[in-house]
């Protein structure tokens, strides 16, 4: 509902907003994501901080298929 003028919205104006709240959400998450890649491989001393800080909180855990992606030197 329009407060101004207590008129409801249109079918088109509601999927236009959803669509702009969508596209909103879609290209903060990807370039946060984007930022934090490059951040972390400009940073090689902070990435593998970060890496061993998860391989010590993150229990290994063996996947069913997941050797299949693995590569050949982690497969040894």
């Amino acid at each position: 509902m329009d407060s101004k003028s207590n008129k409801n919205l249109t079918l088109d104006e509601i999927q236009s907003q959803s669509f702009i709240v969508f596209i909103a959400g879609y290209e903060t998450t990807s370039s946060l994501l984007n930022y934090a890649a490059y951040m972390l491989a400009s940073h090689p001393d902070v990435q593998d901080r970060l890496i061993a800080e998860t391989d010590k909180a993150v229990p290994q855990v063996m996947i069913e298929g997941t050797c299949d992606i693995l590569s050949f030197g982690q497969k040894i």
